[in-house]
């Protein structure tokens, strides 16, 4: 949305989040997310700190440290230091798994399939979804959140339309889906000024419709 709205002025901004949540492993993630933050911590804190040069471990001890940064970047609260905390283990197991997988090609072009480029997909999607639970200043509410998703009360409902939940998420998926197929890029060129302004007027229906009743504010306002 701001880069829209930058363009509509007349700016063109650098894209800071390239669809982070298709990302295949948690390394991709922090290719695709908040990519001027990731460049940042990059370049003036884990390069300085020694980045990938020395030992394996002086290089996992790096990535830990430059992530706990990165969480108190932040703000000085647990919930932050232990999301960066998170992170940063996620991504020297992520190191570990690939060096075992180098010497097994046959894992390898399992893992580099359709199907299992779909199960990392989305079991890198639980991960970073799990540690965004830890992404808030106050920790026991973060403990109660992870009580309620591991503990399951029999005949409890969650206070969620699940239809509109679904169509949501078909919608979503069927745009990307346009998308990254390249077959967007070439109806959109064929399709009258009429047409396209109807069928954004649709999508701005759809999202009003389906969006939950009450809306919570996008969580880096918060900074």
């Amino acid at each position: 949305m701001a880069v829209g709205a930058a363009h509509l002025l007349g700016y063109k901004l650098v894209n800071n989040f390239n669809m982070p949540y298709l990302a295949t492993n948690v390394t991709d993630f922090w290719r695709r997310w908040h990519i001027s933050l990731s460049s940042w911590l990059r370049d003036y804190i884990f390069i300085p700190l020694g980045g990938s040069r020395g030992s394996r471990w002086l290089n996992y001890r790096n990535l830990i440290i430059t992530f706990i940064i990165g969480g108190l970047w932040h703000g000085a609260a647990w919930g932050y230091i232990l999301w960066g905390l998170a992170h940063g283990l996620m991504l020297v197991c992520h190191k570990q798994f690939k060096d075992f997988c180098e010497p097994r090609p046959r894992l390898t072009a399992l893992l580099e399939s359709a199907p299992g480029t779909g199960a990392r997909i989305l079991f890198t999607f639980l991960c970073v979804s799990l540690c965004w639970v830890l992404f808030q200043p106050h920790l026991n509410q973060s403990m109660a959140v992870f009580g309620k998703l591991f503990h399951i009360t029999k005949g409890a409902a969650l206070p969620l339309n699940n239809r509109s939940l679904w169509y949501t998420v078909a919608f979503l998926f069927a745009c990307q889906w346009l998308v990254r197929s390249g077959v967007w890029a070439k109806v959109y060129r064929r399709l009258p000024a009429p047409v396209l302004g109807t069928g954004y007027a649709l999508c701005l229906c759809a999202a009003l419709v389906l969006a939950p009743d009450n809306g919570t504010t996008f969580i880096y306002f918060q900074f």
